[in-house]
């Protein structure tokens, strides 16, 4: 009865630890240029994983676990994951916003005592600058995001002033609003 109770309690808390991991369709694309396709595994319930590692099911055997500097990028569920260098080590950054001036955002652990959270930050990189060494820019805060728009954004004098004069703090949506509305402008008078 014992053995019963313990193999219940085993498999339970197996269903626990899965609830929130599921597969979906995706891609990897290795640092060889080749494309791996097959079902990705993802938390659903955690995104922070995404951001570590990526594990395919190759087939119905064969399961791979990539880090990074394996990969230059994989694709699940709609979300383009890049590797970057931050802060000399590579990780997996989602790609929020692309075209002539690209968004990252890098979510990582920060401990606290004994606590472990889960924090992010954006980076933000020319086109025409990027590659896997290169290190994108960080953004801290409004100042920063405002001198970085000057800096790489300066051929839209119009939208550079708007960013400047605003008393807006610059976070999470509003910065991608900003590199969209570039981004679109771009495209129409760039090609």
């Amino acid at each position: 009865m014992k053995k019963l109770a313990l193999l219940i309690a085993s498999i339970g808390v197996t269903f626990i630890a899965q609830a929130g991991m599921i597969w979906k369709p995706g891609f990897v694309v290795t640092v060889k240029g080749d494309t791996v396709r097959g079902d990705v595994k993802i938390n659903d319930k955690k995104e922070f994983d995404l951001f570590r590692k990526v594990s395919m099911k190759l087939s119905e055997t064969e399961n791979k676990t990539f880090k990074p500097e394996k990969l230059k990028e994989y694709t699940v569920d709609g979300q383009r994951f890049i590797t970057k260098k931050i802060d000399d080590e590579f990780v997996f950054v989602k790609v929020v916003a692309h075209g002539q001036v690209n968004l990252y955002l890098h979510q990582f652990e920060v401990y606290h005592g004994e606590e472990v959270r889960h924090d992010s930050e954006y980076y933000i990189e020319k086109s025409s600058t990027a590659s896997a060494d290169s290190q994108p820019a960080k953004i801290k805060g409004s100042g920063k995001f405002k001198k970085l728009v000057a800096e790489l954004m300066n051929d839209h004098e119009e939208l550079v002033k708007k960013v400047q004069s605003s008393d807006s703090k610059y976070e999470g949506e509003a910065i991608v609003e900003v590199i969209t509305e570039y981004n679109d402008w771009a495209k129409q008078n760039k090609g």
